[in-house]
């Protein structure tokens, strides 16, 4: 026969057999000892502590019993629960009294429910009280294997926990939510146990986020930068910074001034960093939705370092103007209406070394030119008595016997070439050129090009040239500031591919200084006419007729003549002449030029400056560089079979 009886100290019930009895075992639920009661008798005294034994492996151990006791627990027994005790002999009076006692476990979870109700009423009255916004979020707490034992730290998105911080599990099943704890815990209310859980660390926002960059801008430039302690005053407000730095005088919101950091305090000692929770990062206030920022903020693309030591500013390379932040293709056909003068503008001023010039002096620049800007026009028509329709972008004069529509083309192509190297160099340096100082003439058809080839010798334009008959075989030609060419020299070759050839040579020559060798002035040619156009249709001669390359596609045919070992080294390749150029010899130039320019592209304008300075072509090259011929031979061919 069993001996039935309940746990003095949770109200478990339990049985044994009737040789158990007078004999020590363990609660298997609670871990409290007790002496198992005679048939008859009362129950002794509970013994043993009320702190559940833990095994080694962290959860409660089994209940343990003499030898000579095998216990059989009831499965349907759990937490409160009021399953009455019997026991043989005992009165109905004792059983009804026992009936009645109310479980400890329940005093207990209500206690603590009630306690931690009261620590959150109270959280949040005091956040209230002082001013603050209390934060609100959820921490994902792990399951307690079993009751009354300790748990890991709960662990939210991005957070480190400390090892050593305790967590408690919430036993309400009324509150399903853990708060956040803020940066200074409420007082505790007399009587109960302040939550002493440490706040997820939230990861710092990034204050390094650049937005201000053009998406296009498809390399940084490898001149230094000038620091970002003091912007200039006249940077463009196009892309300010996306974190400007707060008042250190204003106290950031959000933050309590009563909290003062204890990070570097002398006076204390350093304790371990779960004493007080860390202090999460504020976030800096955002301009106002609609507001534009004032004229003070900093360029991103602005170098650290404002000048050279030799005084050179390394922002406009000593040229005193940079890129607009926002240029519009401005291209004006004969008849139209005068454009504004605004419009017209091509650069602004740098914010480095130019940053107290007004930028209405530009616009005034323009206004005045603007007044005599069809003079040019009129001449070439009075001299040449053939007309001519004019089209004006803001770096060249176009007077082309051409449809409306192809006329215009002719402008819009150049807008694009001068935008994508203002783009890719963040610079000006190969783009200088303006209408009053460049008239490129497109001929027609081969009478009206033979006609002006009459008149050529005798303009002042055409001065330094001197082959005419040789001249007067190919498509065009050009001289120091006037390019001139026939729209239908080569059949089925649209004038655009022409146009960019010309505009790109000219532009070398004023970035160098009249200075360029063949390899630089006909390679950065063959570059600006395949920026736009994706093919090559023009190239460059000299006192005697070559053999061009036939394949459009001249980046398959420098594959192809790299794979046959029919390229020349770059020491070489400095020497030979444009009029002695092979087919390979004209696609070197070109690969070689988008190779440097695209790379590295305020490095290659280092280089046409050092070219500008009268050093020789590898001088230049390696000097810029910083690799020798051979080094940059090898990483140009890598390149050039990716492309």
């Amino acid at each position: 026969m069993a001996i039935e009886f309940r746990c003095r100290n949770c109200g478990k019930g339990m049985r044994v057999a009737d040789s158990a009895a007078g004999k020590r075992g363990t609660c298997p639920k609670c871990g409290a000892k007790f002496v198992a009661p005679a048939a008859a008798g009362a129950e002794p005294p509970l013994q043993g502590s009320l702190t559940p034994p833990v095994s080694a492996a962290g959860g409660p151990r089994s209940p343990s019993f003499g030898p000579d006791v095998a216990p059989a627990l009831n499965a349907s027994a759990g937490h409160g629960s009021s399953a009455a005790a019997h026991r043989n002999g005992a009165s109905g009076e004792a059983r009804r009294a026992r009936a009645r006692r109310t479980p400890v476990g329940l005093m207990v979870v209500g206690a603590v429910a009630g306690l931690a109700c009261g620590a959150v009423v109270t959280y949040f009255v005091w956040k209230s009280l002082s001013g603050e916004t209390p934060a609100t979020g959820t921490a994902s707490v792990a399951a307690a294997p079993a009751s009354g034992t300790n748990t890991p730290s709960a662990t939210t998105q991005n957070t480190t926990p400390d090892s050593t911080s305790p967590a408690t599990t919430n036993k309400d099943p009324s509150i399903g939510k853990t708060p956040v704890v803020p940066e200074t815990s409420p007082p505790p209310t007399p009587g109960t146990t302040p939550d002493t859980t440490p706040p997820p660390v939230v990861p710092p926002k990034n204050q390094n986020d650049p937005s201000g960059p053009t998406p296009s801008d498809p390399a940084p430039p490898t001149v230094p930068s000038e620091p970002k302690s003091n912007p200039p005053e006249n940077t463009p407000p196009d892309n300010p910074p996306s974190n400007p730095a707060a008042n250190p005088g204003e106290k950031p919101p959000g933050e309590n001034p009563a909290v003062k950091p204890e990070e570097g305090d002398p006076k204390k000692p350093a304790g371990n960093k779960t004493d007080k929770p860390e202090k999460r990062p504020v976030r800096e206030p955002r301009p106002t939705k609609g507001t534009k920022p004032g004229n003070n903020k900093k360029d991103p693309n602005e170098p650290e370092m404002a000048f050279a030591e030799d005084g050179t500013c390394l922002y406009c390379l000593g040229l005193q103007f940079v890129p607009l932040t926002n240029p519009k293709a401005y291209v004006h056909f004969e008849g139209e209406k005068a454009p504004k003068p605004e419009t017209c503008v091509p650069w602004r001023p740098c914010p480095h070394c130019q940053n107290d010039r007004d930028p209405q002096e530009l616009v005034d620049a323009e206004a005045a030119r603007l007044v005599t800007w069809l003079d040019s026009h009129k001449s070439w028509e009075q001299r040449t008595t053939m007309q001519y329709s004019r089209v004006e972008t803001k770096h060249a004069a176009i007077h082309a016997q051409l449809p409306a529509d192809a006329a215009r083309r002719q402008g819009m192509v150049v807008e694009a070439l001068a935008n994508h190297l203002q783009t890719l160099t963040r610079s000006i340096l190969l783009t200088q050129s303006r209408p009053d100082s460049f008239d490129m003439l497109i001929n027609a058809d081969s009478a009206a090009h033979a006609k002006f080839l009459a008149l050529a010798p005798n303009l002042p334009e055409f001065a330094g040239t001197t082959d005419w008959l040789f001249v007067s075989t190919l498509g065009g030609f050009t001289g120091d500031k006037t390019s001139v060419f026939s729209a239908t020299k080569v059949k089925d070759l649209p004038p655009e591919h022409v146009t960019l050839f010309y505009f790109s040579g000219h532009n070398m020559l004023l970035a160098s200084r009249y200075k360029s060798k063949d390899w630089l002035q006909a390679g950065f040619q063959y570059y600006g006419e395949h920026a736009i156009t994706k093919k090559n249709r023009v190239y460059s001669i000299s006192y005697k007729a070559n053999e061009p390359p036939l394949n459009q596609d001249w980046n398959a045919e420098v594959r192809k003549a790299l794979a046959a070992k029919r390229m020349r080294g770059f020491e070489l390749m400095f020497r030979v002449e444009l009029r002695d150029y092979t087919v390979p010899d004209h696609l070197q130039a070109y690969s070689m030029v988008g190779f440097l320019l695209t790379t590295e592209p305020r490095t290659f304008l280092k280089l046409v400056q050092n070219v500008a300075a009268g050093q020789g072509d590898q001088e230049a090259v390696e000097g810029s560089y910083g690799k020798t011929l051979k080094e940059l031979e090898a990483a140009w061919v890598k390149w050039a079979m990716g492309q």
